[in-house]
């Protein structure tokens, strides 16, 4: 009886600690809003179609897939404007401001944000108006839609 007990014991310890320590997302492209003084629009065409991120829950680390190099890399080497990096229960969440125009001032701020629960991720994008980006399109604001599916765990 004793060794049933541990047994079960074991059981729900194991079940209730239990998480995976890497996870594979693979994120298609949904749709891109695209906010100008003049409204809002929409569109079907983005320059990534579908991103591939790594993360390791454990760590709190997120790389990112590069089709062209054929690897991971971590998130927080590509981006040295103010990054920022966010875990909650519910978004894993990251930030920073990236140089549009390669003028050395970073004028446009990156926020993205994966939802644990419902696998969507966002990525919404501030421009300055004083970029050329802005000048060149109207565009001050744009948010990119995803939604993501597991494609690989380890423990």
């Amino acid at each position: 009886m004793r060794a049933f007990s541990i047994l079960i014991a074991l059981i729900l310890f194991i079940n209730t600690n239990v998480s995976s320590k890497e996870i594979i997302l693979k994120c298609r492209f949904i749709i891109n809003e695209q906010f100008t003084e003049n409204g809002k629009k929409f569109s079907e065409e983005s320059l990534f179609n579908e991103n591939i991120f790594k993360l390791n829950t454990k760590k709190k680390k997120i790389e990112q897939y590069s089709e062209s190099l054929d690897r991971y890399s971590p998130i927080k080497s590509q981006y040295k404007y103010n990054f920022e990096n966010k875990w909650t229960e519910q978004f894993i969440i990251w930030s920073y401001d990236y140089d549009l125009d390669s003028d050395g001032k970073g004028d446009a701020s990156f926020k993205h944000r994966i939802d644990r629960t419902t696998g969507e991720y966002n990525t919404t994008i501030l421009i300055e108006k004083s970029s050329l980006y802005f000048y060149e399109t109207g565009v001050f604001k744009e948010i990119n839609k995803h939604k993501c599916d597991v494609v690989k765990k380890k423990f």
